[in-house]
């Protein structure tokens, strides 16, 4: 597992998990999350969420964001 904490400004991008989990806090700033299919939520403060191994989706953030984030990679496949 890996932790960090990651801040962006205001925009608009896109992001996926390609082979790991990630588990997400927002500590500050908000922003709305479009995943693939359409459907979005807002986050802030406090908000807490997973994107699961392949996930896409678009952030728009809305003002400065930061988060804490944790990272759980997927075992390999066996052989």
């Amino acid at each position: 597992m890996k932790t960090g904490i990651w801040e962006v400004t205001p925009g608009t991008f896109k992001s996926t998990r390609p082979g790991y989990d990630e588990i997400c806090q927002i500590l500050s700033g908000t922003a709305t999350i479009t995943e693939a299919d359409g459907s979005s939520f807002e986050v802030g403060p406090g908000s807490l969420f997973v994107t699961p191994a392949g996930w896409e989706g678009t952030w728009l953030i809305h003002d400065t964001l930061r988060k804490m984030w944790v990272v759980a990679d997927l075992p390999a496949a066996a052989g």
